[in-house]
C-alpha cells in the first residue's frame, strides 16, 4: 500500500499480562474537554448514522519490518498473505513496489539490509539471504554451521544451532554479529564473514556456561549471565583474563542477582554497554522513587544520573527503555519510553529539530522515527493515535514530501473512531489514579434531549503492568456501541513509581478491586454515566478483577465478563511447582500472596471457592490452548456448577483453538459481540 499523504494519523502500543498475559494493542489522543464533563445530548440526526460492522474494529495490518537501505533508495518489508509471507520492495525514488518475492509459509523475523543489494532475515533459528531483486535466496547460516561431518548422535547435539542476528557491522561490509543458542541453552556470540563462510567465535557460552550475553555494537561485552531454576546471576568479562568476574554491589543499593522472590525488591536493570571501557546503562530506582536512566561504572560501583521522568518510570525491573545510538558516532542520541503515552526525548538538537518538524505536520499524533539517511534526506517513522494501528511513512524533509507506506484504517474510518483522554481520580483513601477515559461515538437513538451512558470498566492484566494509550479494538467496538470505557491504572500498576508498584503486593483480591472500584465511582460523580449501567470487562488479571469485583460491589456492577482469568490460585501455585516454573513460583508467592499464603487465605482470594454467592450476571471465557493459566481452571468450575447446579448466574465457555492471547479475529469478534449483547441485556436501565 503506497500513496500520497495528505492528511496525518497517530497510533500507540499497550502491552498488558498476567505473568505472560494477553499482548494487547490501544491508542489514544485529546479531545474536547467540554465531552468530558458534561452529559452528552444527541440528536437523533446525530444518532442515526449507520455503525460500522464489528469486524471493522477487528482488521490486522498485512505489512512488518519496514526497513531502508544503507543508501536509502529502497525500502524492504514483509507482506502477509493468506498462503506466504512475500519480501516486497520499494524504489523509494520512484515510490513503486519494484519486487515481490514469496518467501516463506513461516513467520519471517530481523530483516535487515546486509548491503544495498542483499537483504537476511530469520526463520526458525537459521538465516536466510536474497538479494533485492528477490533472486538467489539461501540459508547463510544453518542449525549446523561449518563444513564438519556429523556422524554420530552426540556430535549432534553438540553443533546444532538456534541463530539470531546481533548487529550488522556498518563499518564492515564483510562480517555481522550473530549469536547462537546450543540445545543446552548456552549463547555464544560469532563475528561471520558472509562471503567466505569463516566464523570468528568471540564470547563461548558453552566454555562459561553463560545464557546471555550483553555486548556492543561492535562486539565489545559487558555483561554475562547465568540462569539456574530461573534465578539470574550476573557477571562482567574480564578481557585481559578471560574469565569472569561476579558482580558486587559493593555500596548494597541494589540487587543484580534476580529471582521471583527479590523481584520487587531489584532496584536496578541493566540496559545496554557504553562505548566506554567498565560503563553501561541502567534504570535504576536507588535515587529516588522512579526508574532513571543512568551510566554505571561498575569498576568504581558508581552511577551517574542521565536522564529523569518528574512523573513516569523511565523503564523498570520489568522493561527497559528504548535507547537510541547514532550508528556513526555510536553516542546516545535518544531515550524512547512510555509516560502517558510513548515518548522520544532527543539528547541531540539535530534529531530533536527533525522530531519537531514531523511533530508540526502530525499535531497531537504519537510519531515515532524508526529510521533515518546519513544527512537526513529521508526519514522513515511511524505515525499513530488511538483510532488505528497507524501508518509507516517516509518523510524527504528537502520537499517536505510525505510518502504513506502502510496504513491501517483510511481518514475517513478513523473519523468515526472515538477520542481518548488521560484523566485522574482520587480514590478513597485520597490516592491519585491515572486512567484513560474513551466516550462513545454514537449514543443510542433516543427521542430525548440527553442521556447517560453506560460505562465498561477494563482493567489491565498482570496485574503488575499498565494500561497504555494505543489502539485497542475492544475500546473502539464498544465505544462505537454507546459505552464510555474506563482502564485504570490502579496500585500494583508499573511506570508511576516503586511506591504505587509495590503497594499492590499482596493485594490483587482488595485494594486493587477498590482502586478499580472507585474509577467507576468518579465517572458516576461527575455525571457521565448511568450508576445503573456499570460493567466491568478483563483480560487474565483484568478477568479476575472482573470476577471478583462483580462478588465483592454487586451494587456497583451490573454485569461481569472475564477472559483467561485465573480462578483457583492454589491450583495455579501447585502447577508452577510441578512444571518447575521457579521465578513464577516465587514471584506469585511473594507479589500475589504477599505475606499471607496460608490455605484460608488463598481459597478467600481464589473466584472458584467464591462464585457461588454470585447475584449479578458473570461470564467466564477461557482459551483451550491456554498455557499460562490452564484451561483446567475454568473446566473444574464448569464441572462444579454442573454438579451443584447452583448459581445460574454464573456461566463458563471454552474457546477452541486460543490460548492465553486471543489470536484468532473470528473469536476475537464473537467475544466482542457476546460482551455487548451479555452488558446490555443486564443492565437495570437498559
Amino acid at each position: 500500500m503506497l500513496y500520497m499523504d495528505l492528511m496525518g494519523s497517530k497510533l500507540a502500543v499497550v502491552l498488558s499480562f498476567i505473568v505472560g498475559e494477553r499482548l494487547k494493542i490501544k491508542i489514544s489522543s485529546m479531545f474536547a474537554i467540554y465531552c468530558l464533563f458534561s452529559v452528552i445530548s444527541i440528536s437523533v440526526d446525530a444518532a442515526s448514522d449507520e455503525l460500522l460492522p464489528v469486524d471493522t474494529y477487528f482488521d490486522r495490518i498485512d505489512e512488518f519490518n519496514h526497513v531502508m537501505s544503507p543508501d536509502g533508495n529502497h525500502l524492504a518489508f514483509i507482506r502477509d498473505t493468506p498462503t506466504r509471507y512475500q519480501l516486497s520492495i520499494t524504489d523509494l525514488n520512484k515510490f513503486d513496489v519494484i519486487h515481490e518475492t514469496a518467501i516463506s509459509g513461516k513467520y519471517p523475523q530481523e530483516l535487515k539490509w546486509l548491503s544495498n543489494r542483499v537483504l537476511m532475515f530469520r526463520i526458525d533459528g537459521k538465516i536466510y539471504a536474497i538479494n533485492r531483486d528477490g533472486t538467489d535466496i539461501r540459508v547463510l547460516i544453518d542449525h549446523i554451521y561449518g563444513d564438519k561431518e556429523i556422524k554420530y548422535i552426540s556430535q549432534l547435539r553438540k553443533n546444532i544451532k538456534w541463530w539470531s542476528l546481533e548487529d550488522i557491522l556498518r563499518d564492515d561490509d564483510e562480517h555481522i554479529l550473530v549469536r547462537s543458542t546450543s540445545v543446552d541453552l548456552y549463547e555464544s556470540i560469532h563475528k561471520i564473514n558472509i562471503f567466505s563462510g569463516e566464523k570468528i567465535d568471540l564470547y563461548d557460552g558453552d566454555k562459561y556456561k553463560v545464557n546471555k550475553w550483553i555486548v556492543g555494537s561492535k562486539g565489545e561485552t559487558a555483561l554475562a549471565i547465568k540462569y539456574k531454576k530461573d534465578r539470574s546471576t550476573f557477571y562482567h568479562f574480564d578481557e585481559d583474563d578471560q574469565k569472569l568476574i561476579k558482580m558486587i554491589d559493593k555500596n548494597n543499593r541494589f540487587i543484580f542477582d534476580n529471582s521471583g522472590k527479590n523481584h520487587l525488591k531489584k532496584r536496578a536493570k541493566f540496559v545496554a554497554v557504553t562505548s566506554n571501557e567498565n560503563k553501561i546503562y541502567l534504570t535504576e530506582n536507588v535515587t529516588g522513587d522512579r526508574f532513571s536512566l543512568s551510566y554505571y561504572d561498575y569498576e568504581k560501583d558508581k552511577i551517574k544520573l542521565i536522564y529523569d521522568d518528574p512523573k513516569y518510570d523511565i523503564g523498570d525491573s520489568d522493561s527497559a527503555p528504548r535507547l537510541i545510538v547514532d550508528p556513526e558516532s555510536k553516542k546516545l542520541i535518544g531515550i524512547r519510553y512510555t509516560r502517558d503515552r510513548e515518548e522520544t526525548v532527543w539528547l541531540d538538537e539535530r534529531y530533536k529539530k527533525v522530531q519537531d518538524e514531523i511533530d508540526k505536520i502530525y499535531p497531537g499524533k504519537i510519531n515515532s522515527i524508526i529510521q533515518w539517511g546519513s544527512d537526513f534526506e529521508r526519514i522513515l517513522f511511524r505515525s499513530y493515535d488511538e483510532k488505528s494501528f497507524g501508518r509507516k511513512i517516509i518523510y524527504i524533509p528537502e520537499k517536505g514530501q510525505r510518502i504513506v507506506q502502510m496504513a491501517h484504517h483510511s481518514l475517513a474510518l478513523q473519523e468515526k473512531m472515538a477520542e481518548t483522554k488521560v484523566i485522574s481520580y482520587k480514590t478513597s483513601d485520597g490516592k491519585e489514579i491515572e486512567a484513560y477515559l474513551t466516550l462513545p461515538t454514537v449514543a443510542k437513538k433516543m427521542k430525548g434531549a440527553a442521556k447517560k451512558m453506560p460505562l465498561i470498566v477494563m482493567p489491565h492484566g498482570g496485574p503488575f503492568d499498565r494500561s497504555v494509550l494505543g489502539y485497542d479494538p475492544y475500546t473502539q467496538y464498544f465505544a462505537s456501541r454507546g459505552y464510555a470505557v474506563i482502564e485504570p491504572n490502579f496500585r500494583g500498576s508499573t511506570g508511576y513509581g516503586y511506591k504505587h508498584l509495590s503497594s499492590g503486593r499482596g493485594a490483587i483480591h482488595n485494594l486493587m478491586l477498590e482502586d478499580i472500584a472507585d474509577s467507576a465511582r468518579w465517572a458516576i460523580s461527575e455525571e457521565l454515566v448511568d450508576k445503573d449501567s456499570v460493567y466491568i470487562f478483563g483480560f487474565s488479571y483484568g478477568g479476575y478483577a472482573a470476577i471478583m469485583s462483580a462478588l465483592k460491589y454487586p451494587d456497583l456492577y451490573s454485569s461481569a465478563f472475564s477472559y483467561g482469568a485465573p480462578l483457583n490460585i492454589k491450583k495455579q501455585m501447585k502447577w508452577y511447582k510441578k512444571n518447575d516454573f521457579h521465578f513464577a513460583y516465587e514471584y506469585w508467592d511473594e507479589m500475589v500472596l504477599g505475606s499471607s499464603s496460608s490455605a484460608a487465605f488463598v481459597k478467600d482470594i481464589s473466584p472458584y471457592y467464591q462464585l457461588e454467592r454470585a447475584t449479578i450476571p458473570i461470564h467466564i471465557y477461557h482459551g483451550e490452548k491456554d498455557e499460562t493459566i490452564p484451561v483446567e481452571h475454568a473446566k473444574d468450575l464448569k464441572k462444579k456448577l454442573k454438579k451443584n447446579g447452583s448459581n445460574k448466574n454464573v456461566k463458563v465457555t471454552l474457546i477452541k483453538s486460543e490460548g492465553h492471547t486471543m489470536r484468532i479475529k473470528s473469536n476475537e469478534i464473537y467475544l466482542a459481540e457476546k460482551i455487548h449483547k451479555a452488558f446490555s441485556t443486564a443492565g437495570k436501565s437498559n
